[in-house]
């Protein structure tokens, strides 16, 4: 990210290739699920229309689709609402 006081400064968090947000989508899980509210490690990956994943980008999908976590790119609020709605519905 750039620098809010200087936009010529980039700014690295994290680590390469990690997804640009992190969150924990609240989902009710049904009985036969034993009934209780857990969270879902979600990852969305924030990209232009044309954007495209670097290497470090997919493994990092990689890593975190291996451990029961949700990765998704997202172009647009609409991706974004549907990827919460698919995790808050269970179907991951």
């Amino acid at each position: 990210m750039r620098a809010y006081d200087n936009p010529d400064r980039i700014i690295r968090v994290g680590l390469p290739g990690m997804s640009d947000a992190g969150m924990i989508v609240a989902v009710t899980i049904t009985p036969d699920m034993v009934g209780k509210t857990v969270g879902i490690a979600c990852q969305p990956e924030f990209k232009t229309a044309k954007g495209a994943q670097a290497i470090k980008q997919k493994n990092w999908q990689q890593a975190v689709e291996q451990r029961g976590g949700v990765y998704q790119l997202v172009r647009s609020a609409t991706d974004m609402l549907a990827l919460v709605d698919r995790v808050q519905h269970g179907r991951w």
